[in-house]
């Protein structure tokens, strides 16, 4: 996982090849670090970096984190924390664990025994019937939430995979009406909140109104499509699956109507040369009104419009050794810089180079 954000890259440290990021830093382009944030909260309790993070209206960083050293139970599920950070200290200002949302959910039947994986995050400001949330979406689950930035709370939920329809219940979440939603995600790596210009009708911030694209990894699903699942609590069954060729889908989102639906066009990926199935990881990003579009397993990168046209393809993309030595030579989300992300890395590394 790798952003940016006014000019600096941020980034984990995976020094034990553990998947997780037990340590966390600000660094600029010449790889000067900054700052190293401190993970951990007011009681001594140490965390993990982990996935993807994104901030606030107020500069505040909000990050995926999982216990450390990581465990897998009833009452602390994987990479079930969020972690809020004062962005110009490093300190954490709250950790909130979500164990207890998850009890009575099914998991993809390919997931961990007590899997919650919260996997992608975006934000969305305070609209004049809507508060401003962080979107949290869980590949193990087939959830997207919207948590509120002050403390943690659940605010609303979609049941973007199809098979969670009671997340959080008995905590007066509002569940959103997913009856528009034709094709559900299955283990969707990336679910993030699109600017591109193609949707601008179906966005606008002020009416609560946003659309997310997904990364669908159709990561767990039986001859028909549809999703294999046991309870969260449960080890895998013997239940058959296959991971069917990854997509790209849209889901518009109205806070004020309480409903999802489906949007645009399946982003369907050529499988002529090489088969696009990847059950774990990939990404979707904005680039502008375009996607960047990343296949893990398959190690294949396109660029295409809203509507499914490519427009550049790379094939046999080696990069980086994350995910070794399960996944030598894959990436996890391989993306674009714009020009304007680029120029404000330089801009900075030039500042900090020169005092």
């Amino acid at each position: 996982m790798l952003k940016t954000h006014n000019g600096y890259f941020y980034i984990g440290s995976d020094e034990d090849e553990h998947w997780y990021g037990r340590r966390f830093f600000k660094i600029d382009i010449l790889g000067n670090e900054i700052l190293e944030f401190d993970l951990r909260d007011r009681d001594g309790n140490r965390y993990a970096n982990t996935h993807d993070l994104i901030w606030d209206s107020a500069d505040n960083l909000f990050m995926i984190g999982n216990d450390n050293p990581d465990r897998s139970t009833n009452t602390m599920r994987q990479d079930a924390s969020i972690l809020k950070f004062d962005e110009k200290t490093g300190v954490m200002l709250w950790a909130k664990n979500y164990t207890r949302a998850f009890d009575n959910t099914q998991i993809l039947n390919n997931s961990p025994t007590n899997d919650a994986h919260l996997n992608s995050l975006s934000w969305i400001p305070a609209g004049e019937a809507n508060a401003e949330a962080i979107v949290v979406h869980t590949r193990s689950a087939g959830l997207t939430f919207g948590i509120s930035p002050a403390d943690g709370e659940i605010l609303w939920s979609i049941n973007t995979g199809g098979f969670n329809s009671n997340f959080a219940a008995g905590q007066g979440v509002t569940q959103i009406d997913t009856s528009g939603i034709e094709n559900f995600e299955n283990g969707a790596h990336t679910v993030f909140v699109t600017k591109n210009s193609a949707f601008a009708g179906l966005s606008n911030e002020t009416e609560g109104k946003f659309v997310l694209s997904l990364f669908d990894n159709r990561s767990c699903v039986d001859n028909v499509g549809n999703a294999v699942t046991r309870d969260i609590t449960r080890d895998s069954t013997a239940d058959s699956y296959k991971t069917d060729p990854a997509r790209v889908m849209f889901y518009a989102v109205d806070l004020v109507a309480n409903t999802a639906t489906q949007a645009g066009s399946i982003i369907q990926l050529p499988s002529d040369r090489v088969p696009q199935v990847t059950d774990f990881m990939g990404a979707a990003i904005d680039y502008g009104d375009y996607y960047g579009i990343y296949t893990n397993h398959a190690r294949s990168f396109f660029i295409s419009d809203a509507t499914g046209h490519i427009i550049a393809t790379i094939y046999d993309l080696i990069c980086s050794m994350d995910g070794y030595p399960e996944f030598p030579g894959e990436c996890y989300r391989a993306r674009l810089f714009a020009k304007g992300e680029l120029d404000a890395l330089i801009n900075k590394g030039y500042q900090v180079a020169n005092g």
